[in-house]
Formats: structure tokens, C-alpha cells, sequence
């Protein structure tokens, strides 16, 4: 152990135990997966563990992710508002996930800086419209700040 960074508070582990401590549990799983009470296979100088083997050694159910982030909880009856409530916001999150825009087609950026520079605000249809305003956003924070980013060059 050693003092914490800020002085005040509790003991840290230092990195030379984290190693050690780590190293000795590598090999540690290593000679389970010899000695056969875990299921692995070596890829080179990896091992590669079964993690379905790995937890019913250790005792415990495996963990299961669902496919779309956190969405089963479980609330007791009386909470039955607070559900409705993740739920409408998880099945925005998700038509908003959905919806948004993957690729990137852009104007090229001199037609952008032409624009601009005419004063237009106007976003160009088509395309990524997204896209095209968080660019046109960025090059008139550009125009904006170039003291500052000639003094930081």
C-alpha cells in the first residue's frame, strides 16, 4: 500500500502489487484450465477462458447483456410509473439512435467557406443536413476565434 495522491485519504494499492497480484492470478487461471476444471484454449501466448466455465467455478450466474443497452430492471408494482417512464425515454433514446444520421455526405469544404463567407446561414438540403450544420457551425466558430487560434499556432 501507499499514501494516497492527495495525502488525506486511504492507502492505494501501488502498481508493483496491482502487477504482482494480477500476474499471480493469470497463472493461477492458467493451471485451471490445465488441470481441466476451467474450459480454455491457448491462441499463441493468450489463453482464452470460457467465461460460462470461469463463473460456474467462481459460483456465480453469468452475466447476460441484452442487445439494447440496460432494459430489463426490475421494480417492484408500486414503481410502476417510474418504469413507464424509463421506458418511454429508452424507446426515444433508441428511435432517436434509429434515426440519426451514419454516413457523412458533405458539401466540400470550400463551397461551405464560400458561403460563408457570402453571410449565408442558409444549411444545404440534402445530404446529411446534420452534418452540414454542425460544419458550417464550426467553421463560423472558426472565423469567430482566429486571434486566439493564430496565437495558439
Amino acid at each position: 500500500m501507499e499514501p494516497s495522491e492527495d495525502g488525506g485519504g486511504e492507502p492505494e494499492v501501488s502498481d508493483a502489487a496491482w502487477d504482482r497480484v494480477l500476474a499471480e492470478k493469470e497463472h493461477e487461471i492458467a493451471q485451471l484450465v490445465d488441470q481441466g476444471m476451467l474450459v480454455g484454449k491457448r491462441k499463441g501466448r493468450r489463453l482464452l477462458v470460457s467465461a460460462g466455465s470461469f463463473y460456474d467455478w467462481v459460483g456465480e450466474p453469468v452475466p447476460l447483456f441484452p442487445d439494447w443497452g440496460w432494459e430489463y430492471e426490475v421494480f417492484p408494482d408500486k414503481q410502476a410509473d417510474e418504469v413507464e417512464r424509463l421506458q418511454s425515454a429508452r424507446r426515444h433514446g433508441r428511435e432517436m439512435f434509429e434515426r440519426a444520421p451514419h454516413e457523412l455526405v458533405l458539401e466540400p469544404p470550400e463551397r461551405t467557406a464560400a458561403r460563408l463567407r457570402k453571410g449565408s446561414k442558409e444549411v444545404p438540403s440534402g445530404g446529411d443536413d446534420l452534418a452540414a450544420a454542425l460544419l458550417t457551425k464550426l467553421c463560423e466558430g472558426i472565423r469567430l476565434r482566429w486571434r486566439e487560434l493564430r496565437a495558439l499556432e
